[in-house]
């Protein structure tokens, strides 16, 4: 409708004049060719029904039976699907020749319909993504704006929180969707449909209801930590009691032990292991990988020398920057990020641009590489690379692991004294209660236990020992030595702490870590399936053939063949009795492996591209599981039995408990 005539094709020059009460609007239910699928191909997450019974394309066939339904689940590159029925555990291969015996269900777009479902956050171009950590772009057309509903006052003009309407939303939308989420845990089929159609929208509610953006530092000691934790709950207040309600009954059920799972346990000696060449296994330490044992010698003189003209070079060359104006606007970004520490964050943050570089070019042969080794009943969710944005954020990663360090190192203490209670307790006693009581000493409570998780999360197993029991260096006596020995800490006014701290930082002066820069998922059907998929992953890489000098000549001529292998390096089992239960719940329970994938050309003198990257193996629901948990902060050890001591702020009466007062208000912030 162009000003009064109807302009088939063209654009409304006055929208105002639209007679809009004279147009019929068309609704997904009237659309009848659209609805009923006549005309829509097969893409991934939509929906199909088995019209005609044939057999899947499976190793082991399946015959699909008519009413069957199912969604795919994935489209490989020659157009064959992946597709998860409702009435099978293990999802089923059918090829592009069987798609006339499926109908699909309608899976056109509803943002063409009035009164439509528009989606909760925008799509943003992967060169654009923000930071991790950083929160979505809501929907170009959100008309609700929730967030300035609730955390603005409209008349005043100031920042404040509408405690009312935060009731409302808390009670009404927030807290039941959060319980439909977990219901969905163990759905199926239009029920679990219907709730996945929901999560954009619990997603959308729970970062709008969160308070604006402010710079929160990790905190230091055990004691800020907890001021933390129930600072995180206050903000609940308005709610508080349904919001408690909803996050006790959500961990119940991340805590229900899933059929077979406990099989899984036996994958592994240990919780974190890792693994030679020859398959046999070796118990790790705790210690954060490090990139640069698989980087090239002359690329790690690049960054241990701070040479930045061949920085500049080497980032161009994995295309982690176009050109110089880009390497310019990097360098900007970072000289405002952090103006004290301008120096270690760039090269903290070039580091992390080679890495993503590398792990662009390294994807589509890592994808491929997973996908020929995992059984029917897998599917591979990626693989993915982080935001090229996250450089940003290096140097803010290094301060958030020194202060992480020092609460692990407050927290070993307060483990250690607490120990130390409660073997004086044996002090006078005979017998079995005497023993008793010196085997509980010598366990951690599982408050100060979180804490003290090394990579991986894994949780700490050793006996807790004093904290500097083996170090001689502390001065003895009096006078200036002494002094000077005892006080290492610079005065406030020039403090190198931060510039100075080794933390997320490897042996050789490179960042550590940074092995989930490029990452992928095994979704696994079931147990067995998880079993073989982890026998498969793990198994060594099948050498190729060197080729004779005549034929290493004849490859001369033409392009020589890509050899792709995958090792795996190490492995965290969370379903390992040492974690299951303990530092992750049954239901976000998984397997990491940590690998070094490599890519080179076949011939003479070829110089590998190899990368370390992590391989999470879960089963079905436990991403969704592992949301839940990070958003409402649930870990195993708020709910493990503990000792029934009171906290260290805490006064405590005659027999050394807690007041009735005081353990209330441990009970409302979560338990510690």
């Amino acid at each position: 409708w162009v000003g009064a005539v109807w302009a088939r094709g063209d654009y409304p020059r006055e929208p105002d004049t639209i007679p809009w009460g004279a147009l019929v609007y068309a609704d997904p239910e009237k659309a009848t060719r659209l609805y009923g699928g006549a005309i829509q191909p097969v893409i991934p997450n939509c929906v199909v029904n088995v019209v005609r019974e044939f057999n899947s394309d499976n190793d082991n066939p399946v015959l699909l039976q008519i009413g069957w339904r199912g969604r795919v689940r994935e489209l490989d590159s020659e157009g064959d699907a992946y597709i998860k029925f409702d009435n099978h555990e293990i999802g089923q291969l059918v090829f592009k020749e069987n798609f006339g015996n499926l109908q699909v269900e309608g899976n056109f777009n509803y943002e063409a319909f009035k009164g439509n479902w528009m989606p909760a956050f925008d799509e943003v171009a992967e060169r654009d993504l923000p930071p991790s950590g950083a929160r979505m772009t809501v929907f170009r057309g959100d008309q609700l704006q929730l967030a300035n509903r609730l955390f603005v006052d409209e008349a005043l003009g100031l920042c404040a929180v509408a405690e009312p309407r935060l009731k409302l939303i808390g009670s009404a939308l927030l807290c039941p969707l959060l319980t439909d989420a977990a219901r969905g845990l163990v759905a199926n089929g239009v029920e679990l449909d219907e709730i996945e159609e929901r999560r954009s929208w619990l997603q959308y509610i729970a970062t709008q209801t969160d308070e604006p953006h402010s710079e929160e530092l990790e905190p230091t000691t055990y004691q800020e930590w907890m001021a933390a934790f129930e600072h995180f709950h206050s903000r609940r207040g308005p709610f508080f009691e349904k919001w408690l309600n909803t996050r006790n009954s959500i961990a119940s059920t991340l805590g229900e032990v899933m059929p077979g799972v406990y099989e899984l346990r036996n994958l592994t000696p240990y919780a974190d292991m890792f693994l030679n060449e020859d398959l046999s296994m070796q118990k790790g330490k705790g210690q954060i990988p490090e990139q640069s044992s698989v980087l090239p010698a002359e690329t790690l003189l690049t960054f241990t020398r701070q040479d930045s003209t061949r920085a500049f070079l080497e980032l161009r060359r994995v295309n982690a920057v176009d050109s110089t104006e880009d390497f310019n606007t990097v360098v900007k970004g970072m000289a405002a990020k952090s103006p004290k520490y301008f120096a270690d964050h760039f090269w903290r943050g070039s580091f992390y641009l080679l890495l993503w570089g590398r792990a662009q070019l390294l994807l589509p042969y890592f994808e491929r590489e997973l996908k020929n080794r995992i059984p029917d009943g897998a599917m591979v969710i990626g693989p993915t690379v982080r935001p090229r944005s996250d450089y940003l954020i290096e140097h803010e990663r290094k301060v958030t692991e020194d202060r992480r360090t020092k609460r692990r190192e407050d927290a070993h203490w307060l483990a250690w004294r607490d120990c130390e209670r409660i073997a004086q307790k044996a002090v006078g006693r005979l017998g079995p209660e005497a023993t008793h009581i010196r085997a509980e000493a010598k366990k951690i409570n599982p408050r100060f236990g979180r804490h003290l998780r090394s990579w991986g999360n894994v949780a700490w197993t050793g006996e807790v020992k004093k904290p500097n029991a083996d170090d001689g260096s502390l001065a003895s006596g009096s006078g200036p030595p002494a002094a000077r020995m005892l006080k290492k800490e610079a005065p406030k006014a020039v403090d190198l702490s931060v510039k100075n701290s080794k933390a997320a930082t490897g042996s050789d002066g490179l960042p550590n870590g940074l092995t989930d820069v490029l990452k992928a998922q095994i979704v696994c059907d079931t147990v067995d399936v998880l079993r073989k998929a982890f026998e498969m992953l793990c198994k060594p890489p099948i050498p190729p053939k060197r080729p004779t000098p005549e034929q290493a000549k004849a490859m001369a001529d033409e392009e020589m063949p890509v050899i792709t292998s995958f090792r795996v390096l190490r492995i965290v089992n969370d379903f390992h009795k040492d974690q299951f239960g303990i530092a992750t719940f049954p239901r976000t329970a998984r397997i990491l492996l940590l690998g070094v994938i490599e890519v080179r050309q076949q011939g003479f003198g070829a110089v590998p591209l190899k990368q370390l990257v992590e391989v999470e193996v879960v089963l079905p629901r436990t991403s969704e599981a592992r949301w839940l948990a990070d958003y409402l902060r649930l870990d195993p050890a708020e709910y493990a039995p503990g000792r029934d001591l009171p906290m260290l702020d805490e006064e405590e009466d005659g027999e050394g408990n807690a007041t009735q007062q005081q353990q209330q208000r441990g009970a409302g912030a979560g338990g510690g």
